[in-house]
């Protein structure tokens, strides 16, 4: 599990996750994500340790202040760290300088309200801080296939592949792998070349990078910079370190834990390339 593999040694993790949960309809992606920007502002909010409890529950609510009724399947993350009176404020963080910024709550605030949900925070000095989400319980039964796309589905291409990769050996696996599902595929060892190409408008449906760059741009920063320039240019990043991994995850990047599984690979590529019958 990212979490336990990113959280310190000083950092209790307790789970109470029943089995028989009502079934959500949501985005798996945005919920990975929710869920790991509040357990890493939880770990990152207890220096000196502490324990983070992870549970969920089904509830049926009649009526409450928000005027909201029904079936609901939720989600708490709670610490026992300091907590704070301020974690609504725009731009709080319990990080210190250099470390990073923001708690990561608006990806959550939208996530869970897109997915018709709502989400409410308890948190005070001395008391520690619990995350509460809530998700409508799905009203139809779920569909016994699943809804990631088959290595095989038909797809439009209408550009390359890019890899960015410093290291010859890795850069000709991955474009070896990457070419059973896409014709085109173009290699560059520099993530300052890859930018180079996509401003001066190299057809490209996605961006695959190691995050890790031996000299110049690394892989983070160039899609941190293409989440500005080209924010509809899909990209998957990866790294064969845990703790760097879970940091790019933290800030809604899509990452692929390294050594990839040839499946693994390809159902993130087709899970991000934009899917249209040929």
């Amino acid at each position: 599990m990212l979490v336990t593999e990113t959280f310190p040694a000083n950092i209790t993790i307790e789970t109470d996750i029943p089995d028989d949960l009502w079934v959500v309809e949501v985005d798996p992606g945005e919920l990975q994500l929710a869920l790991l920007n509040l357990a890493f502002n939880a770990r990152d909010a207890m220096p000196g340790g502490g324990m983070v409890r992870v549970s969920a529950k089904n509830r049926e609510i009649e009526r409450d202040r928000r005027g909201v009724v029904g079936r609901w399947m939720t989600i708490e993350i709670a610490d026992n760290g300091p907590g704070t009176p301020r974690v609504f404020e725009p731009f709080m963080t319990t990080k210190e300088i250099g470390a990073g910024s923001g708690l990561g709550l608006s990806q959550v605030h939208g996530f869970v309200h897109q997915s018709g949900g709502a989400v409410a925070i308890d948190s005070g000095p001395g008391k520690g801080t619990t995350v509460r989400i809530d998700l409508p319980a799905a009203t139809k039964a779920p569909s016994t296939g699943t809804d990631a796309p088959s290595l095989n589905a038909p797809y439009r291409a209408t550009g390359a592949v890019l890899v960015v990769e410093d290291e010859p050996a890795l850069a000709n696996t991955a474009a070896e792998l990457l070419a059973q599902w896409h014709r085109d595929i173009k290699v560059v060892q520099r993530a300052s070349t890859a930018l180079t190409l996509l401003r001066e408008g190299e057809r490209v449906d996605l961006v695959f990078a190691d995050i890790m760059m031996a000299e110049g741009l690394d892989g983070l920063h160039l899609a941190e910079i293409m989440k500005v320039e080209f924010p509809d240019m899909p990209v998957l990043l990866t790294s064969g370190d845990s703790h760097i991994a879970a940091d790019a995850a933290a800030k809604g990047f899509h990452v692929i834990r390294k050594p990839y599984r040839l499946e693994e690979l390809g159902m993130w590529v087709r899970r991000l390339l934009v899917m249209r019958p040929t």
